[in-house]
């Protein structure tokens, strides 16, 4: 048969192909090709709870892969690890649901998140519970109590939360109840507890208010074996309960402890906490210590530093004797930060983002309170100035010595915002920095100020080896110093003649740079290359927080302290899942 194109503009004949079709090859199907166990993987990772909490029951997000296909559903049914986590806030709809979901565990220890009217479905459950969270009423504290007695013996992680506005609850936690926990999480409850947890390595306390002293002293001295202690807002007010006898009270010795998190803590109980507990020699830590809107008067910074935030430093935290790199911020264009000390025990340039370093962070010390805190008479001069870091400033940095070993520092930083006072004997502060190698010093101001010492003291220093200058615009105070970059062509050329000759010298600009600071910087740099110091170079970042941003000290009647003393608008039930997640 001869065939014609349908189109009448081709006048040519078509020949018919004498092979008949090729046959259309069926499509690969690549998702049923995945072994077994790499669909299991993927069904884990969408097990793992993401955002807010995961609906209860059949309803819950991930079951949904088990309606695409017959395979993916008789994988899902095979892997019982896959059904044992269950939230159960609100009584179930369908009790049957509960039952099916606990025959798909195949026996698989149980992670729960419950609140007491889900109690009588499991307690007869074959499963052994390995993670408990609970949230519950003052008046429901026996029946977890009695759930506890009788599901405990296998739990290893154990989370105790008090509903937001309920009355003060003591609850008594046992040892014997609980002889495997391994993870300890209360929070809003006073914790009355009975024996020696042995085998605790990680306890939170969050939110543990307006108690005696002793209460969380007690807890830790219950748990001597942690390796990582979490205090959120949990110090007790200093101002309303005194220890009558503290005499009777003898260190607690926490020696495998590896991580200490205060965030936040009450700035003013913080010096009490620290002198009833020891840690070893590695333990880091990580404090953010809040005044909660009262910082001490103007003429309360005296010892400060080395004496009201860390009484007895080198019995309490010995890590910090141990540093050999520092830095230190104060003054932030960033709301929560206007002081933050950073220290490591290796030489690091970024110590402030080192996991492994330790930091206390201050986050405000504006005054945005009206009336005195607890403890101070009304009749008693209180000074209102709302900005206190302006008085605190020459004191953290007078103290900062006293704090650390300065012949051990290797890696000094010092970023202070432009317009808060840095007048210090700079001679004799930096004489003790016999080791130093690395210095990085932001705060125009405040360079000035380091090259007059260095200017004045040759032999200051004489191991430095790379330099950096952090700048920005001048505040306009007429007493701050001039940096002079004769003086600084005039200091390195000393150096090299003595033969203690920078290796590397830096400038460090905003962005945006104002014209004084960009001629500034172009003309340190050019006296460093005349004086032959090598790898010169002007860095433009927006990082730093400090240096390029003037401290305003005018009055403010903003609380920028960037915490709450009043945790009842937290979602309870979101933190409660956040740790027992495995």
């Amino acid at each position: 048969m001869t065939t014609f194109c349908v189109d009448p503009a081709l006048t040519y004949r078509l020949q018919p192909n004498p092979d008949p079709p090729a046959a259309v090859p069926e499509p690969i199907d690549y998702i049923n090709r995945l072994p077994a166990e790499l669909i299991l993987h993927i069904f884990m990772i969408l097990h793992i709870p993401r955002g807010r909490i995961q609906p209860p029951g059949f309803r819950m997000r991930w079951i949904r892969v088990t309606w695409v296909c017959r395979r993916w559903r008789e994988i899902a049914l095979g892997c019982g690890m896959l059904w044992t986590s269950l939230t159960l806030f609100k009584a179930p709809r369908d009790v049957q649901a509960i039952s099916t979901l606990l025959n798909n565990t195949r026996g698989a220890p149980l992670n729960l998140n419950l609140r007491p009217e889900g109690f009588e479905y499991f307690q007869s459950a074959v499963n052994p519970i390995l993670a408990l969270a609970v949230l519950f009423k003052a008046p429901e504290a026996s029946q977890v109590g009695s759930f506890i007695k009788l599901v405990g013996r296998p739990i290893r992680r154990l989370v105790l939360s008090l509903d937001a506005g309920q009355p003060e609850l003591k609850f008594c936690i046992r040892s014997k109840q609980l002889p495997h926990l391994r993870e300890l999480a209360i929070m809003r409850l006073t914790p009355v507890v009975s024996g020696t947890f042995k085998g605790l390595t990680w306890l939170t306390v969050n939110n543990v208010w307006a108690h005696p002293e002793t209460t969380l002293y007690n807890l830790l001295a219950a748990c001597p074996n942690l390796e990582t202690l979490v205090i959120r807002d949990s110090l007790p007010l200093c101002e309303r309960y005194v220890v009558q006898n503290p005499g009777d009270l003898i260190p607690i010795h926490l020696p495998r402890l590896r991580d200490l998190r205060m965030e936040p803590a009450s700035a003013w109980d913080l010096g009490w906490f620290l002198q009833w507990i020891r840690l070893p020699a590695t333990a880091a830590f990580h404090i953010t210590a809040s005044y909660a809107g009262y910082p001490p008067d103007p003429d309360e910074f005296e010892g400060w530093l080395a004496g009201h935030l860390f009484p007895q430093p080198l019995n309490a935290l010995p890590i910090v004797a141990q540093a050999r790199s520092v830095a230190v911020r104060l003054g932030s264009g960033t709301p929560g930060e206007e002081f933050a000390l950073f220290g490591s025990s290796e030489v690091d340039l970024r110590v402030h983002e080192n996991e492994r370093s330790w930091s206390i962070v201050v986050p405000s010390f504006d005054r945005s309170w009206n009336f005195p805190p607890a403890g101070v008479d009304e009749d008693d001069d209180y000074d209102e100035s709302a900005r206190r870091l302006p008085d605190c400033c020459p004191h953290a940095l007078a103290e900062l010595p006293e704090l650390i070993d300065p012949s051990r520092i290797v890696v000094l930083q010092m970023h202070v915002a432009p317009g808060l006072p840095v007048n210090q004997d700079w001679n004799k502060w930096l004489a003790s920095f016999t080791s130093l190698r690395y210095l990085i010093v932001g705060g125009t101001h405040l360079v000035a100020r380091i090259l007059v010492a260095l200017r004045a003291r040759i032999d200051l220093l004489l191991n430095l080896e790379v330099l950096q200058f952090c700048l920005a615009v001048l505040p306009e105070d007429p007493d701050n110093a001039y940096i002079d970059p004769v003086d600084f062509a005039a200091w390195v050329g000393l150096r090299r003649l003595i033969g203690r000759g920078l290796k590397a010298f830096s400038v460090r600009v905003p962005a945006v740079p104002t014209v004084q600071t960009t001629a500034l910087a172009a003309q340190l740099l050019s006296h460093a290359v005349a004086e032959g110091v090598g790898k010169p170079a002007c860095i433009v970042s927006d990082t730093c927080q400090s240096c390029h941003f003037v401290f305003d000290t005018g009055e403010s009647d903003e609380d920028a302290d960037g915490s709450s003393q009043a945790s009842g608008e937290n979602d309870t039930e979101e933190w409660a899942v956040e740790l027992t997640r495995s």
